[in-house]
């Protein structure tokens, strides 16, 4: 068989001819610029970072707190102040007895509305 206008070899050259315009060869080129990450340094890396410790700020009461402690230290002084008073009125009275003396009955009733009965009266006035 005799190829009609050119034949098979006319098809195969005209496919490579549409291949070479549609698909240009781009030729390799050696990078020119070298990157900074490419060459070892000279100089030693950094030490890493310590991590940023988180500090929280917490507002403290103070006020409040200075508050509620004074008027337990007053409550609690008249308490105990009131606590030994009555324990020395207690004694004394005892005291007074077992002496079997008018003069240290005395002293005991005298005691007990100078000392004891103002300390009573602080106690119940402070708890109000």
């Amino acid at each position: 068989m005799v190829p009609v206008n050119g034949g098979p070899n006319m098809a195969v050259r005209a496919i490579e001819e549409v291949e070479q315009e549609a698909d240009p060869v781009v030729p390799f080129t050696h990078p020119a610029a070298v990157r900074p990450q490419d060459v070892p340094s000279s100089e030693p890396p950094p030490p890493p970072s310590r991590p940023v410790k988180i500090v929280k700020q917490v507002d403290f009461p103070t006020a409040e707190v200075l508050a509620v402690l004074t008027l337990m230290l007053k409550v609690l002084s008249t308490r105990v102040i009131l606590a030994l008073a009555g324990a020395g009125a207690f004694i004394l009275a005892f005291m007074a007895i077992q002496s079997n003396s008018m003069q240290g009955i005395a002293m005991a009733a005298v005691y007990a509305v100078t000392v004891f009965a103002p300390c009573i009266y602080l106690a119940l006035r402070r708890e109000a």
